[in-house]
């Protein structure tokens, strides 16, 4: 008879956690520069604000 086993459930659950890390998880100075290496906004953030 065969025996159910939910390990597979918890290496799902730990392989879609890690991908929406890394999807989810970059970098913020990334989109504070252009390709060509201007800053795009310089300054402070208060408040999700640029002061």
């Amino acid at each position: 008879m065969y025996s159910y086993n939910s390990y597979h459930k918890i290496i799902t659950i730990g392989l879609v956690f890690l991908w929406a890390i890394f999807q989810f998880g970059g970098s913020v100075e990334d989109d504070l520069v252009y390709e060509n290496g201007q800053a795009k906004r310089t300054g402070e953030q208060l408040n999700n604000r640029l002061q």
